[in-house]
């Protein structure tokens, strides 16, 4: 923090640490922590970039989630320690993949964010979205019409990590403990009810599974290329990967390269190599320009012929 770089009471350095915190240090004597606190709320999340405005006010910080937090911290662990988190502005999400940099353009109040998403988006100070980097439609960050606020990015409208919190569905696992919420409050056995919807989850769930010492052996056995029956005769399945066995190419097999052994050199070592010979440089042919005409030039070697 440029403006209090003088300033030996002040903390004057921000880092992002484990588990999602964000801390505030005194860089004196020997450096001391004066801050942390939780960067997001959600679970698991990680701070992977931060950024703060011309002076020291606002800090932005991005997480692995997409997620963008506004933070006032202008008088944050100005003089003492602090016990608390700092006023939250504003929040919104950028993208739906870890933020890796942000930039604030402080003549502008714009916020540039990017993303592993391959996605560069601006925002202004407050989280309007004004459009994405590539976009057909341009923009003006002078003509708010332009802007694309009040709409966010489509992929992050439908990816189900933006949906807001709600009290009625904060806490469950899927959706039988939301929708029989009141039969398990009226119940009188609530461990039975638990063990019904437990078992229509494992009815609902996919319970098919094959490892890979299964596919192996069935790889080893061939039991695709069995033969089969058409009409009186038996006629064996052709493969598109290997005529000599039968069964149907896998889905990696359909894109794995397939080389060819011919049982000898390849072609490129057959080729002949030959020493690079050093031509010499022709002599520019003389021109006569016609005094007459200047557009009518011929060569010395047409009049000498």
């Amino acid at each position: 923090m440029k403006t209090r770089a003088y300033n030996k009471d002040a903390a004057s350095l921000i880092s992002s640490g484990p588990r999602g915190y964000i801390h505030f240090w005194n860089v004196f004597q020997g450096g001391h922590l004066l801050a942390k606190f939780k960067g997001s709320k959600h679970p698991g999340v990680m701070i992977t970039t931060l950024v703060l405005n011309g002076g020291d006010q606002i800090l932005y910080s991005g997480d692995n989630f997409g997620f963008v937090h506004c933070w006032n911290v202008s008088t944050y662990a100005l003089c003492e320690r602090e016990t608390t988190p700092p006023e939250l502005i504003t929040t919104w999400r950028a993208h739906v993949e870890i933020i890796n940099s942000l930039d604030f353009i402080d003549e502008y109040k714009l916020l540039i964010t990017a993303s592993n998403d391959c996605s560069v988006r601006l925002w202004n100070k407050d989280g309007d979205y004004i459009g994405t980097f590539g976009q057909p439609e341009p923009w003006d960050i002078h003509n708010k019409n332009t802007w694309q606020h009040p709409m966010a990015p489509f992929d992050v409208l439908v990816d189900p990590m933006s949906m807001p919190e709600h009290d009625i569905i904060k806490g469950k696992i899927n959706m039988q403990q939301v929708v029989h919420e009141d039969s398990v409050n009226n119940s009188d056995d609530e461990e039975e009810y638990q063990r019904e919807v437990q078992a229509r989850l494992n009815l609902a769930r996919q319970t098919f599974h094959v490892d890979d010492d299964t596919i192996a052996q069935q790889l080893r056995e061939k039991t695709f290329s069995a033969p089969r029956k058409v009409g009186k005769s038996s006629v064996r399945a052709t493969s598109a990967y290997d005529p000599r066995h039968g069964g149907i190419r896998l889905r990696h097999e359909k894109l794995r390269h397939t080389v060819t052994d011919r049982g000898g050199p390849s072609e490129y070592q057959m080729l002949r190599c030959y020493d690079l010979a050093t031509c010499p440089q022709p002599a520019p042919p003389q021109l006569k320009v016609n005094k007459n005409n200047p557009f009518d030039f011929y060569s010395a070697e047409d009049v000498g012929a």
